[in-house]
Parts: structure tokens; C-alpha cells; sequence
């Protein structure tokens, strides 16, 4: 059960602009994703390259909704925006740097961060815990694709 019912438009739409300011700057910073990702060979059940911008896009709305959500735990909002700025940065190393053995470790750390975010947004917010947990499937999706990709194009 909801805990907090004090939703307010400036906190989401403050929490909407960082999500996706940071996911547009990322992309900005890590070069032509698109085309690299294109260039790549990719394992099984890879989605089209013009997929991912429509997901993130979502997943940074959904994000920004269940961390405004949370009021009350000023934690839970800080390890929140920890997981945006490691998640700033995959993009980065996966695709700027081409480092893609390491970008996976950190995937990993950005799950496993994600999963005591949504612990503790589920202590307050069911909604805001089940919308990390979408959140997270899509990072496990993200962990297959990438290692695949470092398997595939090492």
C-alpha cells in the first residue's frame, strides 16, 4: 500500500529533466550509438537498433515517476540519482570507450543497485517499487546483450 500521497508535478517534472537530460547527454557523449550498434555482431534475440531510443525514453519517464514518488526516504532518493549517474555512464564505457567487458561488471553493479533501490521504494511506494522492477528487467535484457556483444566481437 501506498504510504505517500503527496505527489507533486515540480518533483516529477524536476526528476523527469535530469532522467532525460542525463540519458540524452550519455548518447551524446558515447558518439553514434546507432550506427555502432549496428556494426556490431549481436547475439539471439537482439532488438533493432531503433528500439532502444523509444525504450530508454520510457524507462527514463518511469524512472523519474517512482523516485517521485518516494518523498520520505531521502536514502532512497540518493542511491535513486547514484543509479542514474551509473547508468549515465554505460553508454559510455560500452560504447565511447568500447570497453565492453567492463561496461557488463558495471551493469551488474547498476542491477544489483537497483534492486535495494527497489526494495526500499517498495517500503513506500508499490507503484514505485514495481516501475524499478521494470526498470530492472530491461537492465537484465541490456546484461544478455552485452555480454553477448563482448562475446561475439571480442
Amino acid at each position: 500500500m501506498d504510504k505517500n500521497k503527496n505527489f507533486r508535478w515540480d518533483n516529477f517534472i524536476f526528476n523527469l529533466l535530469i532522467a532525460e537530460g542525463g540519458g540524452f547527454l550519455s548518447s551524446l557523449l558515447s558518439g553514434n550509438i546507432g550506427e555502432k550498434y549496428s556494426n556490431l555482431a549481436r547475439p539471439d534475440f537482439s532488438a533493432p537498433g531503433f528500439i532502444f531510443p523509444i525504450v530508454w525514453v520510457i524507462l527514463y519517464f518511469l524512472l523519474a515517476l517512482s523516485n517521485s514518488l518516494i518523498l520520505n526516504d531521502k536514502q532512497a532518493n540518493k542511491l535513486y540519482f547514484m543509479g542514474l549517474l551509473i547508468n549515465f555512464l554505460w553508454p559510455i564505457f560500452f560504447f565511447g570507450l568500447e570497453l565492453r567487458l567492463f561496461a557488463f561488471f558495471w551493469l551488474l553493479f547498476l542491477i544489483l543497485l537497483n534492486i535495494i533501490i527497489a526494495r526500499r521504494f517498495f517500503k513506500e511506494s508499490f507503484v514505485a517499487g514495481f516501475l524499478t522492477l521494470i526498470y530492472i528487467l530491461w537492465l537484465i535484457y541490456a546484461g544478455y546483450l552485452n555480454f553477448g556483444v563482448w562475446l561475439l566481437n571480442k
